[in-house]
């Protein structure tokens, strides 16, 4: 069996997400190379009652080839943070960032997701913790560093003694500067003419 396309769950989700009608067939066919999912969608068009709608009731059996509103709630919830995690337009930093706004724990989503049978959902949950590592890596030096100095930054009111911000670490040398009377001879060797 080939790989399956992890694409198809962020297309899936934008297409929940966006359309007014999804049929059943089009999310059981994105679903297709992921037979957990789609049993899962299964259950969800075959027994109503597995969801509800929003005031406590089930929604009425249905003979509409559409998916009605309360079960594309449901599968956004349940599909959304995949489809962070896969999403190919943000490197990994950006995926965090998102899952946290979308109210998931990412560390231990992405441990879950270590353990997922397609190698594109493992791949991306590695590349993602790595990214959530380095992430708190750095917090925690930045905060190493503020109990030592008491500031990450030097600010505007540490200036030199002649009160300019940038001070040369020493004066620079007469052959490397381009003004005076070796300009010439800078331009010269820049240009690579001799006279």
């Amino acid at each position: 069996m080939s790989e399956p396309n992890a694409q198809n769950i962020v297309y899936l989700v934008e297409r929940l997400r966006a359309a007014h009608q999804v049929t059943w067939e089009e999310v059981e066919s994105l679903l297709s190379d992921f037979p957990g999912w789609l049993h899962g969608v299964q259950l969800l068009r075959d027994h109503p009652e597995s969801y509800r709608s929003p005031y406590g009731f089930p929604e009425p059996p249905t003979e509409s080839v559409y998916v009605p509103g309360a079960a594309r709630e449901r599968m956004i919830e349940l599909f959304q943070p995949y489809a962070l995690l896969l999403s190919e337009r943000h490197a990994p930093a950006e995926r965090i960032a998102r899952l946290q706004e979308a109210g998931v724990d990412v560390e231990p989503f992405c441990k879950e997701c270590l353990h997922n049978a397609c190698a594109a959902v493992v791949t991306a949950a590695t590349e993602t913790l790595e990214a959530s590592e380095a992430e708190q890596t750095l917090l925690r030096m930045a905060a190493k560093q503020f109990e030592e100095t008491g500031t990450l930054l030097r600010t505007a009111s540490q200036t030199g003694e002649d009160g300019a911000l940038l001070t040369p670490s020493s004066e620079p040398s007469e052959s490397l500067s381009p003004s005076g009377p070796t300009r010439r001879s800078w331009l010269q060797r820049l240009l690579g003419r001799h006279p």
